[in-house]
């Protein structure tokens, strides 16, 4: 994005809280189809016919003659997660200064980064556990906190998703989604449960102080957690989506495959690849579909890297029309 566009999203005000359950991405496109005037039989043969195998879909349907956009997005859950959204940039403000590994973007310029944190009803508990700090410190100290990576400073990040959004052409690429927090906390769940029984009580905790006992981790994540770390790429996905219709007007959505994601942001090496789920079976759930259409944007670069880059033909990416 140039910088201007960045700016210009970020001075505007935006909606500060998004509501999510499971499977709620569904009821989301399906409105926006709604909206455009499909009808359910329609819906049921087109292109997001899987997700009507979904039970929160399945339950409206068998209720209403007609699917409609207010119908669709009115749906609740007994248990809603009231996650807070913020914004922020990432990459390289010059040209310059871009490095596609160490940005992992695919073209010069930044990111909008839109920021999943967590609800409040998530605080006291964590707080009480695993986050024995003062707030105005935890962003600084928490081992779970990658502060080099695009989160929230008064916020607790869940994940974020970076999207590199192109207003002249009115599409979007999704570049990222990621959870530091979880991925953090789940390494060191894992770890703990690997110890015996008379390993646990002595085990330290990698930057946690000295009171909070392994018991603390494990029950945090056990059951304050886990709801989160069952739909955050879901609920990720669904709120940029979701920003990118509602706020910026945004219809045309691309999302980077695992291969040519990789293969443009120079990420050679392993251990710094994203786990592939992300980037293939999470926007198969979402009805993106493959295409070897080129982002206009990522066409349009005149940078000589990106260019040669683009010279393969085998390139691929998820489109997803809104």
């Amino acid at each position: 994005m140039e910088t201007a566009d960045i700016e210009w999203v970020l001075e505007r005000k935006h909606p500060r809280v998004f509501p999510y359950f499971k499977d709620r991405y569904a009821l989301l496109l399906l409105a926006w189809a709604a909206d455009e005037g499909e009808s359910v039989r329609a819906l049921k043969q087109g292109r997001f016919s899987a997700l009507f195998d979904k039970p929160v879909v399945k339950d409206v349907a068998a209720r209403a003659p007609q699917l409609t956009r207010d119908l669709l997005l009115g749906v609740s859950a007994p248990s809603v997660e009231h996650y807070r959204i913020t914004l922020g940039r990432w990459g390289a403000r010059r040209v310059g200064e871009w490095r596609p590994a160490a940005f992992q973007t695919t073209r010069p310029g930044e990111n909008l980064v839109l920021q999943l944190n967590f609800p409040r009803s998530h605080h006291r508990p964590c707080f009480g556990l695993v986050a024995p700090y003062p707030r105005d410190r935890l962003w600084d100290e928490h081992p779970w906190i990658c502060a080099g990576h695009p989160v929230a400073r008064h916020e607790l990040t869940l994940a974020w998703a970076r999207i590199d959004v192109a207003f002249d052409s009115s599409e979007a690429l999704i570049e990222e989604i990621q959870s530091d927090w979880v991925r953090n906390a789940l390494a060191e769940a894992r770890e703990l449960a690997s110890l015996r029984p008379e390993e646990l009580s002595h085990a330290e905790l990698f930057g946690f102080p000295s009171h909070v006992g392994v018991y603390h981790v494990l029950s945090y994540v056990e059951h304050v957690l886990a709801p989160h770390t069952r739909m955050w790429a879901e609920a990720t996905l669904a709120a940029a989506l979701w920003y990118l219709r509602e706020v910026l007007q945004i219809r045309r959505v691309f999302y980077n495959t695992y291969e040519t994601g990789t293969y443009l942001k120079d990420l050679d090496d392993q251990t710094y690849r994203p786990p592939r789920s992300l980037y293939t079976d999470l926007p198969r759930r979402f009805c993106f579909r493959r295409t070897s259409e080129r982002p206009a944007a990522l066409s349009r670069c005149r940078h000589p890297r990106v260019r040669k880059k683009l010279q393969r033909t085998d390139l691929e990416w998820f489109l997803l029309e809104l």
